[in-house]
């Protein structure tokens, strides 16, 4: 344990992952804990550091540049309007599902058949009247492909600048 611990820092998270999991491991096998160094790891809100978050107007210029008259535009300004209105993430969009007027479910399982980070939770639009600025009631799904959905919006994007 101590020469796996040594490896990594007490400020990054994955010291303060392997120190829980070896903590609890030692308890259920029986043994002593070694003397380690606490994990000193914390969130960025938790160190005081504020996330830049884009402006309203940053983030309808980000929608509507999304389609510049390329293939697939329409699909890519429509996932981008998601991402915006309602905060998901890339893989979310394709599961999350409609249940009322502009209110979203977003499953616990995503594209990879994982739990995703946030889970189940029921989603509104940032602004509401984004929702019909980028006609988000009319679903506009992405052409078929194997590639993940943010693999797509990326590729997508540098294909045509």
């Amino acid at each position: 344990m101590l020469a796996v611990m040594a490896s990594w820092d007490p400020s990054q998270d994955t010291y303060m992952k392997a120190y829980r999991a070896f903590r609890k491991l030692a308890e259920l096998a029986g043994v002593t804990f070694p003397q380690l160094l606490k994990p000193t790891y914390s969130l960025p809100h938790e160190r005081g550091e504020a996330k830049e978050v884009p402006s309203d107007k940053e983030a309808i210029e980000w929608v509507q540049l999304s389609d510049r008259g390329q293939p697939n535009g329409k699909a890519l300004r429509w996932y981008f309007g998601m991402i915006a209105a309602y905060g998901l993430r890339p893989h979310e969009i394709d599961h999350a599902v409609m249940i009322d007027k502009d209110v979203l479910q977003v499953p616990f399982v995503g594209t990879n058949g994982r739990k995703t980070k946030t889970g189940f939770r029921t989603v509104v639009p940032v602004l509401q009247q984004w929702v019909s600025d980028f006609d988000l009631r009319n679903n506009k799904q992405r052409p078929e492909s194997k590639e993940p959905t943010y693999r797509w919006l990326r590729n997508s994007l540098r294909r045509n600048p």
